[in-house]
C-alpha cells in the first residue's frame, strides 16, 4: 500500500512539474536583432509655392500660395536592428522605395497666359531611430530622422516652354508611428504612418532670371504595411 502511495505521489508530482500541463505562459518574445523586410501603402504629396522674387508673374499682389496634391502607390524594402531592454525597445531602421504620385494645377498668369504647375514625387529614402513598448508579440512604437525624396516642381506656359524647374533629391525629415506584430518566431507584420517634410527650395525663371523666383515648398503623408523576417 504504502509503496503504491509513493509512486501515485511521484506520478502526480511529474505531472504538476511538466510546463504544458501545468499551463505555465509561453516564453516572452525576444524583439532583439536584424531583420529585413518589404512594405505597401498609399502616399498623399502636396506641393505648396509662393513667388518670392523682386518681380511678380502672377496677377494676384501681394502673392498668394499656389500649389498641387496627389495621392498614389509607394512600395519598397527595408531593414534594421532592435535592441531590447525589458519591455523597451528601441532600433534603426532605413528603407528605400518608388512612388508614382502627380498632380497638376492651371493658374491664370499675367498676359492673361494660363499657366500648369506640376508636383509630382517619384522616390523616397529614410533613415530613422525607432523606440517602442512591448508586450510580448505586440509592438507600438515611435519613428523619426531624416528622409530624402525625388521632387519634381515645374511650372510650364501654354505651349509647354518650362518656365520654373526645380527638380531633384531634396533632403527634409520625417516622424511618425506604428503597430508591429509577431506572427512568429522569425516573422512579423507591420503598419505605420509616416509624414514628411523636405522643406523650401527655390527656383528662378528660366534658370536664369533670379528676379522672378518661386519658392516651393513639399511634405508627404505615407501610410503603408509590410512584413519583416527577423534573423
Amino acid at each position: 500500500m504504502r509503496g503504491q502511495f509513493l509512486t501515485s505521489v511521484a506520478v502526480v508530482a511529474l505531472f504538476a512539474g511538466s510546463p504544458a500541463l501545468a499551463g505555465s505562459a509561453p516564453p516572452v518574445y525576444n524583439w532583439s536583432g536584424f531583420y529585413v523586410g518589404a512594405n505597401v501603402g498609399g502616399v498623399w504629396a502636396e506641393n505648396k509655392s509662393q513667388e518670392v522674387g523682386s518681380l511678380t508673374w502672377f496677377d494676384s499682389p501681394p502673392a498668394p500660395e499656389y500649389g498641387a496634391s496627389a495621392t498614389g502607390l509607394i512600395g519598397g524594402v527595408h531593414a534594421g536592428y532592435n535592441w531590447q531592454f525589458q519591455q523597451f525597445v528601441f532600433g534603426i531602421e532605413g528603407d528605400i522605395s518608388a512612388a508614382s504620385a502627380d498632380a497638376n494645377t492651371s493658374r491664370l498668369a499675367s498676359f492673361n497666359l494660363t499657366m500648369v504647375q506640376t508636383s509630382s514625387l517619384t522616390g523616397l529614402a529614410t533613415l530613422r531611430g525607432r523606440a517602442g513598448f512591448a508586450v510580448d508579440r505586440a509592438l507600438l512604437y515611435l519613428t523619426a530622422g531624416v528622409a530624402t525624396g525625388n521632387v519634381h516642381d515645374r511650372v510650364d506656359d501654354p505651349n509647354n516652354a518650362v518656365l520654373w524647374d526645380n527638380s531633384g533629391w531634396r533632403t527634409g525629415w520625417t516622424a511618425g508611428g506604428g503597430f508591429e506584430y509577431a506572427v512568429a518566431r522569425n516573422w512579423t507584420v507591420k503598419a505605420e504612418a509616416l509624414y514628411v517634410d523636405f522643406g523650401n527650395s527655390d527656383a528662378v525663371l528660366n534658370n536664369t532670371n533670379t528676379a522672378y523666383r518661386f519658392r516651393f515648398k513639399d511634405t508627404a503623408t505615407v501610410a503603408r504595411a509590410g512584413f519583416n523576417f527577423k534573423f
